[in-house]
Protein backbone atom coordinates (compact mmCIF):
# COMPACT_ATOMS: atom_id res chain seq x y z
CA UNK A 1 0.00 0.00 0.00
CA UNK A 2 1.20 3.67 -0.70
CA UNK A 3 1.20 6.37 1.13
CA UNK A 4 -1.22 9.94 -0.06
CA UNK A 5 1.71 11.65 -2.07
CA UNK A 6 2.95 9.07 -3.37
CA UNK A 7 -0.14 7.19 -4.84
CA UNK A 8 -0.78 10.71 -6.37
CA UNK A 9 2.24 10.43 -8.24
CA UNK A 10 2.38 7.26 -9.97
CA UNK A 11 1.88 6.66 -13.33
CA UNK A 12 -1.29 8.25 -14.90
CA UNK A 13 -3.10 4.61 -15.25
CA UNK A 14 -6.43 5.25 -17.15
CA UNK A 15 -8.28 3.20 -13.97
CA UNK A 16 -7.50 3.65 -10.17
CA UNK A 17 -8.13 0.66 -8.00
CA UNK A 18 -10.51 0.96 -5.33
CA UNK A 19 -8.44 -0.90 -2.81
CA UNK A 20 -5.78 1.09 -4.35
CA UNK A 21 -7.18 4.26 -2.69
CA UNK A 22 -8.63 2.53 0.11
CA UNK A 23 -4.89 1.39 1.17
CA UNK A 24 -3.76 5.30 1.14
CA UNK A 25 -6.68 6.18 3.23
CA UNK A 26 -6.06 3.71 5.67
CA UNK A 27 -1.91 5.11 5.92
CA UNK A 28 -3.29 8.30 6.15
CA UNK A 29 -5.21 7.37 8.96
CA UNK A 30 -2.45 5.94 10.47
CA UNK A 31 0.07 8.98 9.89
CA UNK A 32 -2.34 10.87 12.27
CA UNK A 33 -2.92 8.86 15.03
CA UNK A 34 -2.78 10.63 17.99
CA UNK A 35 -4.03 14.12 16.42
CA UNK A 36 -6.88 13.69 13.71
CA UNK A 37 -7.79 9.89 14.51
CA UNK A 38 -6.77 7.40 17.28
CA UNK A 39 -6.03 3.73 17.46
CA UNK A 40 -9.59 2.60 17.16
CA UNK A 41 -10.46 4.63 14.35
CA UNK A 42 -7.62 2.79 12.30
CA UNK A 43 -8.70 -0.72 13.19
CA UNK A 44 -12.11 0.44 12.14
CA UNK A 45 -10.85 1.52 8.90
CA UNK A 46 -9.23 -1.99 8.42
CA UNK A 47 -12.28 -3.70 9.39
CA UNK A 48 -14.20 -2.21 6.08
CA UNK A 49 -11.53 -2.82 4.11
CA UNK A 50 -11.37 -6.42 5.04
CA UNK A 51 -15.10 -6.44 4.32
CA UNK A 52 -15.22 -5.02 1.22
CA UNK A 53 -12.10 -7.37 0.18
CA UNK A 54 -14.49 -10.19 1.04
CA UNK A 55 -17.67 -9.05 -0.45
CA UNK A 56 -14.87 -8.49 -3.79
CA UNK A 57 -14.05 -12.03 -3.43
CA UNK A 58 -17.54 -13.40 -3.10
CA UNK A 59 -19.17 -11.43 -5.82
CA UNK A 60 -15.76 -11.55 -8.60
CA UNK A 61 -13.10 -13.71 -7.33
CA UNK A 62 -10.61 -10.80 -7.24
CA UNK A 63 -9.01 -8.50 -4.93
CA UNK A 64 -9.45 -5.34 -6.67
CA UNK A 65 -11.94 -3.47 -9.11
CA UNK A 66 -12.01 -0.34 -10.67
CA UNK A 67 -13.28 2.84 -9.10
CA UNK A 68 -15.39 3.78 -11.79
CA UNK A 69 -17.07 0.24 -11.95
CA UNK A 70 -18.52 0.82 -8.43
CA UNK A 71 -22.12 2.39 -8.74
CA UNK A 72 -25.75 1.62 -7.29
CA UNK A 73 -25.64 -1.72 -7.93
CA UNK A 74 -22.45 -2.49 -6.60
CA UNK A 75 -23.45 -0.54 -3.44
CA UNK A 76 -26.70 -1.99 -2.87
CA UNK A 77 -25.36 -5.73 -3.18
CA UNK A 78 -22.30 -5.16 -0.36
CA UNK A 79 -24.73 -3.42 1.72
CA UNK A 80 -27.08 -6.67 1.21
CA UNK A 81 -23.68 -8.94 1.77
CA UNK A 82 -23.34 -7.01 5.05
CA UNK A 83 -26.52 -7.45 6.52
CA UNK A 84 -27.31 -10.91 5.01
CA UNK A 85 -24.04 -12.86 4.74
CA UNK A 86 -21.85 -11.33 7.58
CA UNK A 87 -24.85 -10.64 9.85
CA UNK A 88 -23.87 -6.72 10.42
CA UNK A 89 -26.29 -4.46 12.46
CA UNK A 90 -27.97 -2.08 9.90
CA UNK A 91 -25.71 0.87 12.05
CA UNK A 92 -22.42 -0.81 11.63
CA UNK A 93 -23.21 -1.70 8.07
CA UNK A 94 -23.45 2.51 7.49
CA UNK A 95 -19.95 2.83 9.54
CA UNK A 96 -18.46 0.66 6.80
CA UNK A 97 -20.59 2.86 4.09
CA UNK A 98 -19.17 6.11 5.64
CA UNK A 99 -15.01 4.93 5.20
CA UNK A 100 -16.12 4.32 1.99
CA UNK A 101 -17.48 7.28 1.18
CA UNK A 102 -14.38 8.89 2.73
CA UNK A 103 -12.47 6.84 0.02
CA UNK A 104 -14.65 8.24 -2.64
CA UNK A 105 -13.97 11.79 -1.50
CA UNK A 106 -10.63 11.07 -1.39
CA UNK A 107 -10.26 9.65 -5.35
CA UNK A 108 -12.45 12.92 -6.42
CA UNK A 109 -10.04 14.96 -4.49
CA UNK A 110 -6.86 13.36 -6.18
CA UNK A 111 -9.05 14.00 -9.52
CA UNK A 112 -8.76 9.86 -10.42
CA UNK A 113 -13.00 10.72 -10.89
CA UNK A 114 -15.40 13.03 -10.71
CA UNK A 115 -18.27 11.57 -8.96
CA UNK A 116 -19.02 9.16 -6.07
CA UNK A 117 -21.89 6.27 -6.33
CA UNK A 118 -22.75 7.84 -2.73
CA UNK A 119 -24.84 10.53 -4.68
CA UNK A 120 -27.47 7.93 -5.80
CA UNK A 121 -27.10 5.42 -3.10
CA UNK A 122 -27.87 6.35 0.57
CA UNK A 123 -27.42 3.95 3.65
CA UNK A 124 -30.11 3.48 5.91
CA UNK A 125 -29.92 4.25 9.81
CA UNK A 126 -31.83 2.28 12.28
CA UNK A 127 -33.18 3.86 15.43
CA UNK A 128 -32.09 2.55 18.72
CA UNK A 129 -33.22 3.06 22.14
CA UNK A 130 -30.82 2.26 24.37
CA UNK A 131 -30.93 0.03 27.44
CA UNK A 132 -29.62 1.45 30.82
CA UNK A 133 -28.27 -0.20 33.74
CA UNK A 134 -30.04 1.14 37.41
CA UNK A 135 -28.06 2.36 39.47
CA UNK A 136 -29.06 -0.49 41.60
CA UNK A 137 -28.30 -3.42 38.87
CA UNK A 138 -24.81 -1.36 38.50
CA UNK A 139 -24.25 -1.77 42.77
CA UNK A 140 -25.54 -5.64 42.07
CA UNK A 141 -22.25 -5.98 38.94
CA UNK A 142 -19.74 -4.08 41.34
CA UNK A 143 -20.66 -6.33 44.75
CA UNK A 144 -21.08 -9.75 42.75
CA UNK A 145 -18.29 -12.35 43.69
CA UNK A 146 -16.17 -13.37 40.63
CA UNK A 147 -13.38 -16.41 40.55
CA UNK A 148 -11.80 -16.44 37.50
CA UNK A 149 -9.07 -13.45 37.59
CA UNK A 150 -9.84 -12.29 33.88
CA UNK A 151 -13.34 -11.77 34.12
CA UNK A 152 -12.72 -9.90 37.76
CA UNK A 153 -10.47 -7.34 35.71
CA UNK A 154 -13.09 -6.70 32.72
CA UNK A 155 -16.00 -6.50 35.59
CA UNK A 156 -13.81 -3.62 37.41
CA UNK A 157 -12.73 -1.76 34.31
CA UNK A 158 -16.92 -1.85 33.51
CA UNK A 159 -17.55 -0.32 36.79
CA UNK A 160 -14.85 2.27 36.85
CA UNK A 161 -15.80 3.44 33.11
CA UNK A 162 -19.68 3.68 34.23
CA UNK A 163 -18.60 5.94 37.27
CA UNK A 164 -16.08 7.97 35.56
CA UNK A 165 -17.92 7.85 32.05
CA UNK A 166 -14.79 7.06 30.18
CA UNK A 167 -13.67 4.85 27.42
CA UNK A 168 -12.05 1.90 26.67
CA UNK A 169 -9.25 3.90 24.93
CA UNK A 170 -8.96 6.03 27.51
CA UNK A 171 -9.34 4.14 30.48
CA UNK A 172 -5.77 2.71 29.18
CA UNK A 173 -4.30 5.80 29.35
CA UNK A 174 -4.97 6.24 32.55
CA UNK A 175 -1.86 5.63 35.33
CA UNK A 176 -0.85 7.27 38.76
CA UNK A 177 0.11 10.89 37.07
CA UNK A 178 -3.51 11.08 35.72
CA UNK A 179 -4.78 10.90 39.29
CA UNK A 180 -4.53 14.35 41.20
CA UNK A 181 -5.69 16.10 43.73
CA UNK A 182 -7.89 19.04 43.05
CA UNK A 183 -8.23 22.63 44.73
CA UNK A 184 -11.37 21.09 47.09
CA UNK A 185 -8.86 18.29 48.40
CA UNK A 186 -10.03 15.57 46.92
CA UNK A 187 -8.84 12.83 44.18
CA UNK A 188 -9.81 13.99 40.34
CA UNK A 189 -8.82 12.41 37.32
CA UNK A 190 -7.33 14.92 34.70
CA UNK A 191 -7.19 13.48 31.05
CA UNK A 192 -7.39 14.57 27.45
CA UNK A 193 -10.34 12.81 26.00
CA UNK A 194 -9.91 10.95 23.00
CA UNK A 195 -12.56 12.10 20.50
CA UNK A 196 -12.40 16.02 21.91
CA UNK A 197 -8.81 16.30 22.36
CA UNK A 198 -9.68 18.79 25.20
CA UNK A 199 -8.29 18.24 28.91
CA UNK A 200 -10.95 17.48 31.01
CA UNK A 201 -11.26 16.96 34.88
CA UNK A 202 -13.06 14.06 36.52
CA UNK A 203 -14.58 13.62 39.67
CA UNK A 204 -13.34 10.11 41.42
CA UNK A 205 -16.39 9.42 43.58
CA UNK A 206 -15.91 6.97 46.55
CA UNK A 207 -16.84 3.49 44.21
CA UNK A 208 -14.28 4.55 41.49
CA UNK A 209 -11.72 5.31 44.27
CA UNK A 210 -12.50 1.38 45.40
CA UNK A 211 -11.35 0.41 42.15
CA UNK A 212 -8.03 1.67 42.00
CA UNK A 213 -7.50 0.68 45.54
CA UNK A 214 -7.56 -2.80 44.56
CA UNK A 215 -5.03 -2.86 42.11
CA UNK A 216 -2.54 -0.22 43.92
Amino acid sequence: SMPMQILFRSENRKEKGLIEVFDSVINDVEAKIGKDYSKGTLKHYQTSKKRLLEFLKAQTDRSEIALSKVDFGFLSAFDLFLKKDKKVMPNTALTYHKHLKKVYNTAIALGFVTKSPYELFKPTRNKTNRAFLTLQELEQIKDKKIVIPRMDLVRDMFVFAAYTGLSFCELEKIGPAQVQKGIDGKNWIIIERSKTKTRCPIPLLPDAIDVLKKYE
